[in-house]
Parts: structure tokens; sequence; C-alpha cells
């Protein structure tokens, strides 16, 4: 159950990040495109 869950957690955190990075690069892209 323990490591059940603590992977769950590392693929949330895997996610999070991934999804950080992506929408960080977009907004990046959209002010240089803007400026």
């Amino acid at each position: 159950m323990t490591s059940t869950r603590s992977i769950d957690v590392v693929t949330n955190i895997n996610t999070f990040l991934t999804l950080g990075t992506f929408s960080h690069i977009f907004i990046c892209s959209l002010i240089s495109t803007t400026v």
C-alpha cells in the first residue's frame, strides 16, 4: 500500500513538473511573440 501510494505521488509530481515546463515554454513563446 505504502509503495503504491509513493509511486502515485511521484507520478503526480512528474505530471505537475511536465505541465509546468510546458506552460512556462508556452508563456515565454506568447511573450516573445507579443514583443
